[in-house]
């Protein structure tokens, strides 16, 4: 399977220089903003489930539909441990387009709620908090997972949830 000139057209990708972006060496630490730069590109493309189908089914290598070659491992090896209903592909593309709207509103409503953070509230936050919330301003688009891979040390998605929760329930109750 390839992309159609068509769909070449709609890429959010199609006038950039992919190898600076697209296809770095993602396990070099050096490299993740330009990862997150990747997967920020990719996650608003109309085009990101057929790029993450043909990446599937081809084991392309660099940055494909918004995943990793280390994404695509971890996904195919949990699509070969689960079974996994077989659906009509615009049930599932529906389903994976809601889920990825849903996501797109959770952040943008968690920026715009870290925007009205009061500058004394967050000096007081511990700095890794205080860092936390000046990433997720400059990156509103990645998630959580990758913003907590930014971090030193690395968090879990759950972890950065977490803190964020709690910075904002401590702002709201002064």
């Amino acid at each position: 399977m390839n992309l159609t000139d068509q769909e070449i057209e709609l890429a959010n990708c199609k006038d950039m220089n992919d190898d600076d972006i697209f296809f770095v060496d993602e396990t070099d630490r050096n490299n993740r903003k330009a990862v997150q730069k990747a997967k920020a590109i990719c996650s608003t493309c109309p085009i990101r489930l057929k790029c993450l189908q043909i990446a599937l089914e081809n084991d392309e290598l660099g940055i494909w539909g918004g995943t990793t070659e280390t994404d695509r491992r971890r996904l195919r090896r949990a699509m070969n441990r689960k079974v996994i209903p077989v659906l009509p592909r615009a049930t599932f593309e529906a389903g994976l387009r809601a889920n990825m709207d849903r996501s797109r509103r959770v952040a943008i409503q968690l920026s715009s709620d870290l925007e009205k953070l009061d500058s004394k509230i967050v000096e007081n936050l511990p700095e890794d908090v205080q860092k936390l919330i000046t990433l997720r301003m400059e990156n509103p688009t990645i998630s959580l997972t990758d913003l907590g891979e930014l971090m030193s040390p690395v968090m879990t998605k759950n972890q950065v949830a977490g803190k964020l929760r709690r910075a904002l329930a401590k702002a709201e109750n002064g």
